[in-house]
């Protein structure tokens, strides 16, 4: 039969690796002289973090020990829920990889609050573990060890007045209440379908892919399933990944340590441990560089990470829900998207209709972008009429959501009257040349003078659109008002 292995749990304390005022082993290290460990899980401040890769440094080489770090944000280090909250947050990930193990929790380092924390969760039975704590050995009398064993549930001990509890079911969503919440509007049956399979899928961990055009409202869908599912109280986090350079992603989503590449001047936690517990979306994930994609897959095939220039691994429980506005298996065939990323991340996809395929969409959607823009500028309450609804119908909405809501935004500014009619309807802000008009490069173009000009025209039409008003204008070109201003300052020089 196969010994199972044994697995300490402890913190890394003031005294560890070597005593500062001793210069002798710290608590870890003389505990490892008398027992052996197959993995040590070390639990560590996020301002101790280089101390404890010290002791994972000692620990390798002399003893050969696989060492798990687990950084915890305390505040303060003596605060007994926080402790709790932060072991805890760790404690399943750790007991579900080995659920035979030996596992012994080492109480010597740290506050005294921490030791209290690690024998309340060792006599609850929230870990299986026997308690281990050392002496000094200058002061341990003859026929005494320097390490003492202590079974936390044995007689002796009062037995604790809140036993555990069994493991919580989640609380059924009400699926309507959710879907009014996260301001989602949409009664098109291939809408209220997705939902409905969405708020299915969310009850688990597995990956999810959401694949529409632009402005179709993949991040809402995203944070719709984050909301209905059991990690609805803990984070929400987006990152575009289209967004940054290949060094820059791994930073992002993994981290980096101190000197890993020019400017990284200290460490840094990426977005997989902030999530923790939590939902991260990924945007874009079809714009990931392959080598990227591969550290992606490792995660979702492994749960673990690596922070850019370490060799550390790290656990992490984070669940996936990535994007793309691209057609995924076109993508495959052209050799931009790896086939075995799609099919992890593939466990649920999604398809959010564009705005044209779900039109009797367009005039609620349509009245909910006006209300709420009444609502947050406190402006007189316009309605559209019902030519202006047909108007509305009508059109091919290229830009989906995202377009029909700059277009009736716009209308509202620039409409004088109580109601929005169909010649008070804007037209997208328009580009210099469509999609199918670029420029063709030539010998003399200058691609700078383009994109200046472009750019030029972009905010001259944002102002007359906002009517002058700078805070509107930068609204609808999603840059700041400073950079309006210095637009302006810098026209008027000329």
């Amino acid at each position: 039969m196969k010994t199972p292995p044994r697995i300490l749990l402890t913190f890394n304390g003031a005294q560890d690796p070597i005593s500062p005022k001793s210069g002798r082993p710290g608590p870890i290290l003389t505990l490892m002289g008398y027992f052996s460990f197959d993995e040590i899980h070390l639990f560590c401040n996020d301002e101790l973090t280089p101390q404890a890769l010290k002791t994972k440094e000692e620990i390798s080489s002399r003893h050969g020990t696989l060492v798990h770090i687990h950084r915890l944000n305390l505040p303060d280090p003596t605060d007994y829920e926080a402790i709790l909250d932060g072991v805890r947050s760790h404690l399943p990930a750790i007991l579900a990889d080995d659920k035979d193990g030996d596992y012994f929790i080492f109480v010597s380092p740290g506050t005294p609050q921490i030791h209290t924390c690690w024998f309340l969760l060792a006599a609850a039975g929230e870990v299986p573990a026997q308690v281990l704590h050392v002496k000094d050995p200058d002061r341990v009398k003859p026929g005494h060890g320097v390490v003492t064993e202590v079974n936390p549930r044995a007689k002796a001990f009062p037995i604790l007045g809140h036993p555990l509890a069994p493991a919580e079911v989640p609380t059924p969503v009400d699926l309507r209440a959710l879907i009014e919440r996260q301001g989602i509007v949409g009664r098109h049956p291939a809408v209220e379908e997705l939902l409905k399979k969405a708020a299915l899928a969310a009850r688990g961990d597995s990956p999810v892919l959401i694949v529409g055009e632009t402005g179709t409202g993949k991040e809402l869908l995203a944070r719709f399933i984050h909301e209905a599912s059991p990690r609805r109280e803990l984070e929400f986090h987006a990152i575009n990944c289209g967004a940054f350079t290949t060094e820059l992603l791994a930073s992002e989503l993994f981290g980096h340590v101190k000197g890993a590449f020019t400017g990284a001047l200290g460490m840094r936690t990426g977005w997989f441990e902030r999530a923790g517990g939590g939902t991260l979306f990924l945007d874009e994930v079809s714009d990931m560089p392959m080598e990227m994609q591969v550290k992606l897959l490792r995660v979702l095939q492994e749960g673990v990470i690596s922070p850019v220039g370490s060799t550390e691994v790290r656990k992490v429980d984070v669940r996936v829900v990535a994007a793309s506005n691209r057609d995924p298996v076109d993508l495959m065939r052209k050799g931009r998207l790896r086939e075995d990323l799609f099919y992890r991340l593939g466990t649920h996809v999604f398809r959010i209709p564009p705005l044209r395929e779900r039109r009797s969409d367009i005039g609620p959607l349509a009245e909910h972008i006006l209300k709420n823009y009444h609502e947050k500028y406190g402006r007189g309450l316009k309605r559209l009429t019902p030519r202006a609804l047909r108007e509305l119908q009508r059109r091919p909405w290229p830009g989906n959501i995202r377009e029909l809501r700059n277009v009736i935004q716009a209308s509202y500014d620039l409409c004088l009257k109580g109601e929005i009619d169909a010649g008070d309807l804007r037209d997208s802000v328009p580009l210099p040349f469509g999609n199918e008009g670029l420029p063709e490069p030539h010998e003399g173009f200058s691609l700078d003078a383009f994109l200046e000009e472009t750019r030029r025209r972009l905010y001259d039409r944002a102002l007359e659109i906002a009517g002058g008003n700078q805070t509107r204008a930068a609204a609808l070109l999603g840059v700041s008002p400073q950079a309006v201003s210095k637009y302006k300052n810098q026209k008027s020089e000329i």
